[in-house]
């Protein structure tokens, strides 16, 4: 990018920072012995609590991100204390009820478990055992190509549930046709007694990240809000350890409680600065995918025992594509759940930009809106790459027209002022275009 465009969008940052919103304080309770994830919402504050135990298994139901982990499914370690275990065998309907536990000799070793990565939702127990060298191998099952392009199953899985054994076998995912796909699967316990086809559905969970399901029930728990509905969760997780292995605690994996972010959503992580004066655009090449960008290393138990915790001098910028704001975050207090207390985490938000700074295929090279939130007056900036007469418009969400006129672009940088003194609060949109192009984003006023 050109330097003149550098200092464009530096220009128009610094006026955001200069109006960023006043810091809000929430909080979140996870309750007594860490009960409930909360799924947040960063830009209204909505909040929806779920048991962390009401489920056993989740399967992805949306495609996201890298093709290899379109079709991931994740096992609650934590809660219910779910082990998965791959036995490596070629599997019928034939010999799926042939299994027994002497099948299981030498496959159940602790350092033999299957996780779930923590840094990606992509990366779920059952995908784990999977050939690295071979781009078609997704663990549990293999890619078949055209024309159908589905996943077949090729082996069988010891599940565990608080120490009670199945066998599974992820048959089939479904690629094809919006009535049809989904995941066909086969549970049953060892003697045969609970044998269940299972059809999942996506068409029955259009607007979720994942489906989850409880074995002994065998039953499907739609606990997740809408995935465009929450940007951040609050929850325990189990991770591998840095040398490779599971982090284990004894027969089970280590409960690590912490903050894992939804799909959509990029995060930085800013350590040692003030959190009052930093800006996000100071971090933009530190944004990350990763979901536990936010973890749970903002927090130290402090004491031995522990009598509370330390914060970490810490904040984090979070670009939300739900909202399109960056929303800053500062934790401020962490109770967790010594002596039998509710798991309170307590934190300060504010949106500190929109992300309005885009490259654009049409006669605009970059634009951008400052201050955004606005109270008075904004600017709606355009570098032009040619002179040429365009309509200038703003609107209200309800369609109402604010601004209607003919501007005249000249090739190079444009700014067009909006005064929104008398305007109500709440979300405007701005248009500028003619009749072969048109480029439009969202201005927040407030007062």
């Amino acid at each position: 990018m050109r330097l003149k465009s550098l200092l464009f969008i530096s220009a128009l940052a610094a006026g955001v920072q200069a109006n960023a919103q006043t810091w809000v304080t929430d909080s979140v309770e996870m309750g007594a012995g860490y009960a409930n994830d909360i799924f947040y919402n960063l830009s209204t504050g909505d909040s929806v609590g779920q048991p962390a135990n009401n489920w056993d298994l989740a399967f992805q139901i949306n495609k996201f991100g890298d093709p290899m982990f379109n079709a991931s499914i994740r096992a609650n370690h934590i809660k219910r204390k779910v082990e998965v275990y791959s036995l490596h065998m070629a599997v019928n309907a034939t010999s799926f009820a042939a299994i027994s536990a002497s099948d299981t000799v030498g496959k159940t070793s602790r350092t033999m478990q299957l996780m779930n990565i923590d840094t990606s939702w992509g990366e779920g127990a059952f995908t784990q055992n999977r050939d690295l060298t071979d781009p078609f191998d997704f663990g549990w099952g293999k890619y078949q190509g055209a024309p159908n392009h589905d996943l077949l199953g090729d082996s069988v899985y010891l599940v565990k549930v608080n120490g009670t054994p199945y066998k599974m076998w992820v048959q089939q995912y479904i690629s094809m046709v919006d009535t049809l796909i989904g995941y066909k699967f086969r549970i049953a316990n060892w003697d045969n007694t609970m044998d269940n086809s299972v059809y999942l559905k996506k068409k029955d969970y259009p607007d979720r990240v994942f489906v989850y399901y409880d074995i002994a029930s065998n039953t499907f728990v739609n606990r997740e809000p809408n995935r465009y509905n929450w940007d951040i969760l609050f929850t325990q997780y189990a991770k591998k350890d840095p040398n490779g292995g599971p982090m284990m605690g004894g027969p089970s994996p280590i409960a690590f409680t912490g903050v894992l972010h939804n799909l959509r959503i990029t995060v930085a992580e800013v350590q040692n600065v003030d959190a009052d004066t930093t800006h996000y655009t100071n971090y933009l090449s530190s944004f990350s995918p990763e979901i536990n960008t936010i973890g749970d290393d903002w927090k130290t138990p402090a004491g031995s025992p522990p009598t509370g915790y330390n914060l970490a001098n810490t904040t984090y910028f979070v670009r939300s594509h739900n909202s399109q704001e960056y929303i800053q975050i500062k934790f401020t207090q962490f109770t967790g759940t010594i002596g039998g207390a509710p798991a309170k985490t307590v934190f300060n938000k504010r949106v500190v930009g929109v992300t309005s700074v885009k490259d654009v295929k049409s006669n605009v090279s970059n634009y951008a809106i400052a201050p955004n939130p606005a109270t008075n007056e904004a600017s709606f900036a355009v570098e032009a790459k040619e002179q040429g007469e365009a309509r200038f418009m703003v609107t209200d969400i309800t369609g109402k027209v604010m601004v209607n006129r003919s501007v005249n672009l000249k090739k190079g940088l444009n700014a067009f002022g909006i005064n929104t003194a008398e305007y109500a609060a709440g979300t405007y949109i701005i248009t500028l275009g003619n009749g072969s192009w048109k480029i439009s984003d969202k201005l927040i006023v407030q007062h």
